[in-house]
């Protein structure tokens, strides 16, 4: 047991064991029987895939290789449809979405505060203690604060579409013929 330990130090090269190999005389090659034609292989359906939204690219599909470590998807390789496969940064899209949720929420405390606003504007008139211009002022601001919230509301839609459309998926199953982009690149929008 105490010899073990000065064993670890390993001093030399181990030199591998020589490999039998076949030697033959090269001789022509025999002409191939049959005709042979010249073709190109052309897909029922071809579709080119790009992105809606830009960033930089923070996931591309993973494939086992031949070697058994994962290896980025490449030309040749089968997907499913539906496989996603890729992904810009949603951070920034993620950030424009909270960002017009928020705006949305303080929008909404503003059409509390114009509704009330109109109501007392109504009982005030009613009550011959404000005049018609301040009347129409406090409906307009009502009204004014009704469109915002419907805009707040598009530009929540637009930023869910805008963060759904960080990830690039296959609509059909197929194979991939190409891949012009790698983890960390800048892709626009169309970017193939």
């Amino acid at each position: 047991a105490a010899a073990l330990p000065a064993c670890r130090d390993v001093h030399g090269e181990a030199r591998p064991a020589a490999r039998a190999v076949k030697v033959i005389q090269p001789r022509p090659a025999g002409r191939p029987s049959g005709t042979r034609y010249a073709v190109t292989i052309q897909p029922a359906q071809q579709i080119l895939l790009s992105f809606k939204s830009g960033g930089y690219v923070d996931e591309v599909l993973q494939r086992r290789g031949a070697d058994g470590r994962l290896r980025a998807v490449q030309a040749g390789d089968i997907v499913p449809a539906g496989a996603r496969l890729a992904r810009v940064r949603e951070s920034d899209y993620r950030e424009r979405y909270n960002q017009a949720t928020a705006s949305l929420s303080e929008l909404e405390a503003a059409q509390t505060k114009a509704e009330r606003d109109r109501e007392r504007a109504r009982a005030l008139f009613a009550a011959e203690a404000l005049t018609k211009p301040d009347l129409d002022a406090a409906e307009a601001a009502h009204d004014a604060n009704i469109a915002r919230l419907a805009s707040a509301r598009a530009q929540i839609q637009l930023a869910d579409i805008a963060l759904h459309d960080t990830a690039l998926s296959t609509p059909t199953a197929g194979i991939i013929l190409d891949r012009k982009i790698e983890v960390g690149s800048l892709v626009g929008s169309g970017t193939p």
